[in-house]
């Protein structure tokens, strides 16, 4: 045999294989008969529950009497349910997965996917979903893991799977405040040495201590920072050890807010932040424990000089 005809005979071979493995990548063959909306959820507003079963967290999210509740209980992050319901609503079957990697695939969902279970309208839809280890592929598995494919939504390059890995901290709304001047009645700030700081709505506008002069615009703005303020996130007891200790310290501040709408009054301890961290840690009246960042916790503890009208400035 010439060398030619070697030559030729490793690139009909190198040709066929490519061949199977184009159609065994479920690019090729019958790759236009899949059914790329196979996940897809056509109407959102359906949907009246997701449960999320893995090794590391079990979630249920469950419409109750028109609001959004994490199990049983606790209110849901609003951003994240309109995240997962764009990512249902569009999500795209790109193809297979290739019959040469199904396996270890398999396994990874096995481990380390999420089980997912839709109620829609009192039928359940259940798939598993997850993706590689660098987080670059989303794969989407039938409930028995027998068919997996890789999934997408065109122009959008973000990993999918990645709502449904998020933990149940991570779903709770973190809305922390939302009062403005127009709501709130009373704010009180006692900080351990002693001082205090106390702002009042009286008659037409707000008294902050015993000031006679105060700077109103200083003011105002500091009332509108408490609406639509978000937590960082919460943190469950063994997370970060360093922060279970200082819950055993005295806090450095006690705010308590009353606002025209009981359901937004607030009553949270606000303790050291730790050297070197970027937090602070507040707690609530349940020693529940959220993080929030330094700029704006700062912002919130103010002392009744951050008020005093400058005699250099002119009030309008």
């Amino acid at each position: 045999m010439t060398k030619v005809q070697q030559l030729s005979g490793v690139l009909i071979a190198l040709v066929l294989v490519s061949v199977a493995l184009f159609v065994f990548d479920g690019k090729g063959g019958g790759s236009d008969n899949i059914d790329r909306t196979r996940f897809l959820v056509e109407d959102t507003a359906a949907i009246q529950s997701v449960t999320i079963n893995s090794k590391a967290f079990d979630l249920k999210v469950e419409k109750q009497e028109g609001s959004w509740v994490l199990n049983d209980s606790l209110a849901v992050d609003p951003s994240v349910m309109r995240v997962m319901k764009s990512i249902l609503s569009q999500v795209n079957v790109q193809r297979p997965i290739s019959q040469l990697n199904v396996e270890e695939i398999r396994e990874l969902l096995r481990n380390t996917g999420q089980q997912v279970t839709l109620e829609l309208n009192g039928e359940e839809k259940t798939f598993f979903a997850g993706g590689n280890v660098n987080k670059t592929q989303a794969y989407f598995a039938d409930a028995d893991l027998e068919n997996i494919y890789l999934v997408n939504i065109p122009g959008y390059n973000h990993y999918l799977s990645g709502i449904f890995e998020l933990t149940p901290n991570q779903w709770r709304d973190r809305e922390l405040f939302d009062s403005n001047y127009r709501s709130i009645q009373n704010l009180t700030i006692d900080y351990a040495d002693g001082s205090q700081l106390v702002l009042e709505f009286e008659d037409r506008f707000f008294a902050v201590n015993q000031l006679q002069r105060i700077d109103t615009a200083v003011l105002m703005d500091y009332l509108n920072g408490f609406e639509g303020f978000l937590l960082n996130d919460y943190l469950s007891p063994g997370m970060f050890p360093s922060y279970d200790s200082l819950l055993q310290t005295e806090p450095i501040a006690k705010l308590n807010l009353t606002d025209i709408d009981a359901s937004k009054n607030r009553a949270l301890e606000i303790y050291a932040k730790i050297p070197g961290e970027q937090f602070y840690l507040l707690s609530d009246g349940k020693q529940e424990m959220m993080v929030v960042d330094e700029r704006r916790t700062e912002m919130l503890l103010k002392r009744e000089d951050d008020f005093k009208l400058d005699d250099s400035k002119e009030e309008d």
